[in-house]
C-alpha cells in the first residue's frame, strides 16, 4: 500500500488547482488525503459530490462516528482497473 507524505499531497493539490483553475488553499485536508489514498490503492468512491460533502460535514459535526463512516466507505468504494 502506498501513502503520500503531506508535502507530496500539497504539491499534487497545487498541480490540480493550476490545471483546473480552482482556488488555492486546502479546504478539507483529511478528505483530500482519503481521496489520494484511495486512488493510489486503485479504489474510487461511488457517490456524488453532494453525498460525499454531506458525509464529510456529518463527520465534522459529530453526527457520524468513525465506525459508521467506515461502513459507508466500504459500501461506496470500488476497485478500479490498475494500469
Amino acid at each position: 500500500m502506498r501513502y503520500l507524505s503531506l508535502p507530496e499531497l500539497l504539491v499534487l493539490h497545487d498541480h490540480i488547482i493550476a490545471d483546473t483553475g480552482g482556488s488555492f488553499g486546502v479546504r478539507d485536508l483529511p478528505a483530500l488525503e482519503m481521496e489520494v489514498f484511495l486512488v493510489l490503492n486503485h479504489h474510487e468512491i461511488e457517490a456524488g459530490t453532494d453525498e460525499q460533502e454531506h458525509i464529510i460535514l456529518s463527520i465534522a459535526s459529530g453526527q457520524l462516528n468513525r465506525p459508521d463512516f467506515e461502513q459507508w466507505l466500504r459500501q461506496h468504494t470500488k476497485m478500479v482497473r490498475q494500469f
